[in-house]
């Protein structure tokens, strides 16, 4: 039995860490133009005005933009592969097969450790550089996903045959042994009945 597709997103605490810089953008350029409009009208409600409404545009374009791109946010798993999808104009998917995978790293900032949000950065042989070859940002409960993402590598790199109930090599060596031994008992059992009859 093969597991199934896990579909997952970033958390929404990602949206709004992404939305703080258009606030401070915005404020900035809300302030900005408002001491320019006050130089150039020193009277009257026209450097309020002015200020107010570039917050409000440029904080809307900078929101609406961080929105769109974490709604086109989607991560998937199965028993091969690993898909990450993005973007909002130019869609692009990667799919990487969890066989060729060489390594996994946690990356945390101290925004995401504020946030308990982190990151997961996958690499391949092919990937050749410091940049992953997979990126899976925003993710709450970021040891927990690493770990099945282990899980179903070490199940693709062994064919798609599971362990025995998560039992160690040796645990399950021993459990094989023990069963050899009781075919071997049952057999000689099998054989002393057989020459009484």
């Amino acid at each position: 039995m093969t597991p199934d597709t896990i579909r997952f997103r970033p958390s929404t605490l990602l949206l709004v860490a992404w939305c703080i810089p258009a606030f401070l953008v915005a404020t900035l350029t809300g302030v900005g133009i408002g001491l320019a409009a006050h130089l150039i009208w020193p009277a009257g409600s026209w450097p309020y005005a002015a200020g107010s409404l570039t917050w409000l545009i440029v904080f809307v374009i900078g929101a609406a933009g961080a929105m769109w791109h974490f709604f086109s946010i989607h991560y998937e798993l199965d028993d091969r592969h690993i898909s990450v999808c993005l973007g909002v104009f130019w869609k692009v998917c990667r799919t990487t097969p969890l066989e060729k995978i060489t390594n996994i790293d946690i990356r945390q900032g101290p925004l995401g450790w504020l946030l308990g949000l982190g990151e997961i950065w996958i690499q391949t042989a092919s990937s050749g550089s410091q940049e992953p070859e997979v990126k899976l940002t925003g993710l709450p409960g970021v040891k927990r996903v690493r770990d099945m993402i282990l899980e179903r590598c070490d199940l693709a790199k062994r064919g798609g045959v599971p362990s025995a109930g998560g039992l160690s090599a040796k645990e399950t060596t021993d459990i094989l042994a023990m069963l050899s031994q009781i075919s071997e008992t049952l057999k000689s059992i099998e054989k002393k009945l057989g020459s009484r009859g």
